[in-house]
């Protein structure tokens, strides 16, 4: 279950005893080639039934559990696969926990596959406006903002011109300077830190800071120990669906590093 709650309380996020599970047809996965040949094989009369692999179902987080407060700046370290790109969804609202319950106080904004929800025929200004829209400001809001929007992302004169023109670099600076410019009250970061070239990376990074500054809840998810030390004071080290260790980053830093050397 996934709770939106008021700004009343001292957590940001609490994450209660979170389970996710996916199920996967695997019937789905078979060739045209397989089905053509099954049936063919069924019409000759020559073996009877045919049998498919059965359904999977692979638990991706088991009963996990954190809380984190206003201001903090938390990593979610881990190999891929671990599980963390889905926590970060959980939290986000995107996917539902199959088991646990998520609370979340303010507005969210999410960094993830950037520039996944835009629509490729609408211009960038179009989907600029859509997507502050769900991310929660109004049409006044979008529109006092959209002018710093389009300067951060640098993309010109494409800005009128529809998003399936775009490079995917022009797509991702779009989209980060949305999501950074609506000043959420948490913003969460699927590896997104790498954006465009160096010198728009260097601006994210100088954003990302100034986000920070201003007490903004962050919650970042990465395999690289650089970024999660450079970043967070706490990190939290998510193992096949485990937390195995939550705390000090330097500390946790260490234990993941031993674990995978």
């Amino acid at each position: 279950m996934v709770c939106a709650a008021s700004q009343q309380s001292n957590l940001a996020v609490r994450v209660e005893d979170i389970s996710k599970t996916f199920y996967f047809d695997t019937n789905q996965l078979l060739s045209l080639k397989h089905h053509v040949l099954s049936l063919l094989h069924r019409m000759s009369g020559a073996g009877g039934r045919v049998l498919h692999p059965a359904g999977q179902k692979k638990d991706v987080l088991k009963a996990v559990n954190f809380d984190i407060g206003w201001g903090e700046t938390v990593a979610i370290l881990g190999r891929n696969g671990c599980g963390k790109s889905t926590l970060l969804r959980i939290i986000a609202g995107i996917y539902q926990p199959s088991k646990g319950l998520i609370q979340t106080h303010g507005r969210i904004s999410p960094l993830i596959e950037l520039g996944s929800g835009f629509h490729p025929d609408f211009t960038g200004r179009e989907n600029a406006i859509l997507y502050g829209k769900i991310l929660g400001l109004t049409r006044h809001q979008i529109a006092s903002k959209l002018d710093k929007i389009i300067a951060f992302s640098e993309v010109g004169t494409y800005i009128d011109r529809p998003v399936r023109l775009y490079s995917s670099g022009m797509i991702s600076r779009l989209a980060f300077s949305v999501a950074t410019e609506v000043e959420p009250d948490i913003l969460l970061l699927d590896e997104v830190l790498s954006v465009g070239d160096i010198s728009f990376q260097a601006k994210c990074k100088k954003r990302m800071r100034e986000i920070q500054e201003r007490g903004t809840t962050i919650i970042m998810v990465t395999h690289q120990v650089g970024a999660a030390q450079s970043w967070a004071k706490r990190c939290i080290y998510l193992k096949d669906g485990v937390v195995v260790a939550d705390g000090q980053s330097k500390e946790v830093v260490n234990l993941y590093q031993k674990d995978n050397m």
